[in-house]
C-alpha cells in the first residue's frame, strides 16, 4: 500500500473564467465518482489534456503513459486563486495539473506544498511556504505543539526552547538539539523543490 501523500495546488491567474472552467471539471468529476473524490485523470480527461484507456493516463497523440496517482478531494475558487487538495501515493504528481495549466492560464502560476512523513517529502515551490517548518507529534508530553504545517522559524523556536528548557535562540542548533533528544516526534523544513521534478 502506498504511503499517501498531502499535496496542496494553488492556480493563480487573472483569467476568472478559466479558473471557473478548471474548478467546474473537478466538480464534475468529484460528482461521477462514488469514492468521495476525483481522479486527476478524469479531470484532465474532461479538460481536454489527456486520455483515459483502461484506467490509466496516456498523452492525447500516443500511448506514453502519464503518472497520475492523484486524488482531489475538495477545491475552492476565490478571486484569482483555485486551491486544490489532494492526496498522492508516495509524492505529488504534478503532470496534468501542469498541463491544465500550460493550456488554460496562460500568465497562469502552479505552486505547491507537499508533505509525505514516510517518504521524508517535505517541499513546495511557494515562497510564502519554504524555509518553514512541519512537526509531527509522537509524544503524549508534547500534544501543546500539535501536528501543524508551515509554521515560521520564530514560533517553531519558542515551542523547543519552551519543550528543552533551554535559552538558545539559534535555530539550527535548537531542531539539533531535538532531534538528538528522546523525543519521538519531529521536526522537518519545507525545502524548496521546483515543480518539474515531479512531472514524468
Amino acid at each position: 500500500m502506498a504511503n499517501l501523500c498531502s499535496t496542496d495546488i494553488t492556480l493563480l491567474s487573472s483569467d476568472q473564467a478559466a479558473l471557473k472552467k478548471i474548478y467546474d471539471a473537478i466538480e464534475q468529476a468529484c460528482s461521477e465518482s462514488s469514492y468521495g473524490h476525483a481522479w486527476i485523470g478524469r479531470i484532465g480527461e474532461i479538460l481536454g489534456v489527456n486520455r483515459v484507456v483502461n484506467g490509466g493516463s496516456y498523452e492525447l497523440d500516443s500511448d506514453k503513459a502519464i503518472c497520475s496517482r492523484s486524488k482531489v478531494y475538495q477545491a475552492d475558487l476565490e478571486d484569482g486563486q483555485l486551491r486544490i487538495y489532494c492526496e498522492d501515493d508516495w509524492s505529488p504528481y504534478l503532470t496534468i495539473y501542469l498541463r491544465i495549466l500550460q493550456k488554460f492560464l496562460k500568465d497562469g502560476k502552479l505552486l505547491y506544498t507537499a508533505i509525505e512523513e514516510g517518504c521524508e517529502v517535505y517541499c513546495s515551490n511557494d515562497p510564502d511556504v519554504i524555509g518553514t517548518y512541519v512537526i509531527n507529534v509522537y509524544d503524549d508530553e508534547l500534544e501543546e505543539m500539535e501536528d501543524c504545517w508551515c509554521i515560521s522559524e520564530e514560533k517553531v523556536g519558542k515551542l523547543i526552547r519552551k519543550v528543552m528548557d533551554t535559552d538558545e535562540t539559534d535555530i539550527k542548533k535548537l531542531v539539533t538539539m531535538f532531534e538528538e533528544s528522546d523525543f519521538e516526534s519531529t521536526i522537518h523544513q519545507i525545502e524548496e523543490v521546483e515543480l518539474e521534478v515531479f512531472c514524468a
